[in-house]
């Protein structure tokens, strides 16, 4: 959650994100769109009252996403970004099942999960700009 409501109003206006929840964007294990989004929203959530009004003036990317605030603000969204990567792999970990059933249907699950931790780790281990 943003610990500013103005950043957690920003979100839900600018991306349709809930009020009040924690900010939840897809995110491929590569530079696209989809990184690119959550890197904006990161920078939002990253950003204080000066910073946002800055980025007024500075205006949005042409996929609708803020651009990089400054070297501080781009610095505080990939720790946001790397720690909630973190927080969702340890999560992941936690809820881990010891063996997995021998049903088509946990088989499916197991695969989901092994595919989402790939793609945590992954995260981890782009070049987000200095992270």
């Amino acid at each position: 959650r943003a610990p500013d409501p103005a950043a957690d109003v920003g979100a839900h206006l600018l991306w349709g994100l809930p009020l009040g929840a924690p900010a939840r964007v897809l995110v491929g294990a590569a530079l696209d769109h989809r990184m690119s989004r959550a890197l904006a929203v990161a920078r939002l959530h990253a950003a204080g009252p000066a910073d946002r009004e800055r980025a007024l003036d500075v205006g949005l990317d042409p996929r609708g996403d803020l651009p990089g605030l400054g070297d501080a603000v781009d610095a505080a969204a990939r720790a946001l970004l790397l720690a909630a990567a973190r927080r969702a792999l340890a999560e992941l970990d936690a809820a881990a099942p010891g063996a997995v059933a021998d049903r088509p249907w946990d088989r499916s699950a197991a695969l989901v999960r092994a595919s989402e931790r790939a793609v945590l780790r992954a995260v981890l281990e782009l070049d987000l700009g200095g992270a």
